[in-house]
């Protein structure tokens, strides 16, 4: 479970100049992970301009509900739901507390007459930053949806790759309290498990490393840091 590994370039990339004369990244705790496997790049923070609107400190609050981020991939996003609707029928977790979140390049109706069993579930297009709130843990693979929800203090289940290639967008120094990473399905229900227990004390945890979380890996998007990036 290496941090993105896809996106730090390698030797043989920098010599047969395939890389960027600097690359930018959202916080300054990410720039070590792009230099994994050479040091000799230029990698730099810059503002997180996609995540402005989550700059705002919320208060988490109780919930029932489980926000599921499906990949691009569309094949990938049925073995997924089909995975899961399994594992919450196991551990006797009703459907109506499952919310699904298609990826911006699928269209929820074609999806839906692909797949139309589907029809019943319950699929969200809004944007994360209005509803993440709403959840009391976010759950998929590979997406900067799950490092986005990690900065709002909301548990992240990171699921096993149906790709053949894990795929992990947390890195690791972050603190585990906070998240799981699940190689197969019964890691997967005992970590539902762990987080279903999310009391007050453990929601101001959350809260508190999430914070933690921006500061380091999210760039503040004002004046004077789109003043440096432009310049």
């Amino acid at each position: 479970y290496a941090y993105n590994f896809h996106l730090c370039p390698t030797k043989f990339e920098i010599q047969n100049n395939l890389v960027a004369d600097e690359i930018l990244v959202t916080g300054n705790k990410l720039k070590k992970h792009i230099k994994k496997y050479s040091s000799n790049i230029n990698v730099s923070s810059a503002p997180a301009f996609r995540f402005y609107n989550s700059f705002e400190k919320r208060k988490i609050k109780k919930s029932d509900l489980y926000l599921i981020v499906l990949p691009i991939d569309i094949n990938h996003s049925k073995l997924i739901i089909d995975f899961l609707i399994s594992i919450f029928d196991e551990i006797k977790i009703q459907n109506d507390n499952l919310h699904f979140k298609l990826h911006p390049t699928i269209n929820k109706n074609d999806f839906i007459k692909k797949h139309p069993n589907f029809n019943n579930l319950n699929f969200t297009d809004k944007k994360l930053d209005e509803i993440i709130l709403d959840y009391k843990v976010v759950l998929g693979n590979s997406s900067s949806t799950l490092m986005e929800s990690l900065m709002y203090g909301i548990p992240v289940i990171n699921l096993p790759s149906f790709s053949g290639f894990d795929s992990n967008p947390i890195p690791s120094e972050i603190d585990n309290n906070i998240f799981r990473l699940c190689k197969d399905r019964i890691e997967v229900i005992k970590a539902i498990k762990h987080f279903n227990k999310n009391s007050e004390t453990k929601r101001k945890l959350y809260q508190k490393i999430g914070e933690n979380i921006r500061i380091n890996y999210f760039d503040n998007v004002d004046f004077n840091s789109v003043q440096k990036f432009i310049n």
